[in-house]
């Protein structure tokens, strides 16, 4: 983007900040539900939100700010009994963009993460802690942080603990906004009312990157499928975190700009777009692992955010995902007498070492838990990849405790 495209995001934002509705919800702490002003940030954030304004705008388009209600919950965590999740959030903080400067061991950035996570788990006791939230918040906690740089190579400068603690507060609720409004019920544990099953909105959401696929691209899908790798394989990288981790720190934020004013189905532009963009080069090769590389790499590597917003496909919107559920939903009932009768086949190929190795790969880097990855990819197409990584892997845990 010019320099000259920058001022004029910069001025055009600004005025948003300043109508009278938007600047009345940033005093009370609400959220901005004026549709004219919806419409036009929906407009400026095609172009990127300003670093500078990200803080205030992410706020004002996900979730309304109670006063005190943070301090509490980080005061209940303090004396909070589950050793089982607050042990899954330290063990992830310790794998959350350990590069960056302020997520070193001894940073402030570190401390924050925790809090903020802490108190999330406090506020849906329903969801606890997922993996993934820990990537989500820490990228939000440099978003918060006023004036901080997201060149994740910087030095990050040193804040007072007043300033830590509203940095903290607005991530806190930001994440709340995700997960009351922005994305699917049940996409980073269960739901409120406990009706679904766990991580049945992230299940589904790749459920939908698959449909969307297949009907755009069938051939690429079935090559894919026959390397042993569906798209729900690359999506589950990308969607439990939002992208953060895998996408090049300002890449991602010019995808949140846009979930945040349009919702989830950008989630599904992006990873569309994603596969897409490198069609050629999967369909050219016949090696599971060089595939897994091509996705990787042109993720990590994906510097210029205007040439994936560029492939982003605008018709994946929300009536267009409103027929893919009701798609999926009739499919549901084939597919069950369909996954049972495949069961009771001794005629099914397993996966190749090769796909096994590889998907086996992917978990152990997200630091995804057995539990999270039976509950998203049971009954799918990769079910025998994942029960045979569990044996194996519940043989190596035997093993290892028989040495001992």
């Amino acid at each position: 983007m010019s320099s000259g495209s920058q001022e004029e995001q910069v001025v055009a934002w600004h005025e948003w900040l300043c109508q009278d509705c938007a600047a009345a919800a940033a005093r009370c702490g609400g959220v901005v539900l004026e549709r004219e002003l919806i419409s036009k940030a929906q407009d400026y954030a095609r172009h990127g939100i300003p670093a500078a304004y990200r803080r205030t705008v992410y706020g004002l388009l996900s979730h309304p700010v109670s006063p005190g209600v943070y301090a509490s919950y980080c005061a209940k965590a303090d004396s909070w009994s589950d050793n089982e999740i607050l042990n899954q959030i330290d063990r992830d903080i310790n794998r959350t963009f350990t590069l960056h400067p302020a997520f070193m061991p001894t940073a402030q950035g570190v401390q924050s993460l925790r809090s903020v996570l802490r108190a999330v788990a406090m506020r849906f006791p329903y969801i606890g802690y997922c993996q993934g939230m820990n990537f989500v918040a820490g990228l939000l906690l440099v978003v918060t942080k006023s004036g901080a740089s997201h060149d994740f190579s910087t030095q990050v400068q040193a804040v007072s603990l007043e300033e830590t603690r509203e940095i903290e507060e607005s991530a806190f609720w930001i994440v709340c906004g995700l997960v009351d409004s922005l994305l699917p019920e049940a996409y980073f544990g269960s739901d409120r009312h406990n009706k679904l099953p766990q991580l049945h909105g992230l299940r589904n959401s790749l459920e939908v990157v698959t449909f969307l696929m297949e009907s755009r691209t069938p051939g690429l899908v079935a090559h894919l499928k026959d390397l042993g790798l569906p798209p729900s394989v690359f999506a589950v990288r990308w969607l439990p975190c939002l992208f953060s981790g895998c996408l090049p720190a300002e890449t991602c934020l010019r995808i949140w700009d846009l979930l945040f004013a349009f919702g989830e189905c950008v989630l599904y532009q992006a990873a569309v777009a994603l596969m897409e963009m490198h069609a050629e080069q999967l369909m050219d090769t016949d090696d599971p692992q060089q595939a897994f590389d091509i996705i990787q790499n042109a993720s990590a590597s994906m510097y210029d955010a205007d040439q994936l917003l560029q492939h982003l496909d605008l018709s994946i919107n929300e009536r267009h995902l409103e027929r893919v559920q009701q798609s999926l939903s009739q499919q549901e009932v084939p597919c069950a007498a369909s996954s049972a009768s495949s069961a009771d086949s001794s005629e099914q190929p397993g996966p190749s070492d090769s796909a096994l190795q590889v998907v086996s790969g992917l978990f152990e880097d997200l630091g995804a838990s057995w539990i999270v990855v039976e509950a998203v990819f049971k009954d799918s197409a990769v079910t025998d990849v994942v029960t045979s990584m569990h044996f194996g892997k519940r043989c190596l845990e035997n093993g290892a405790k028989a040495e001992t």
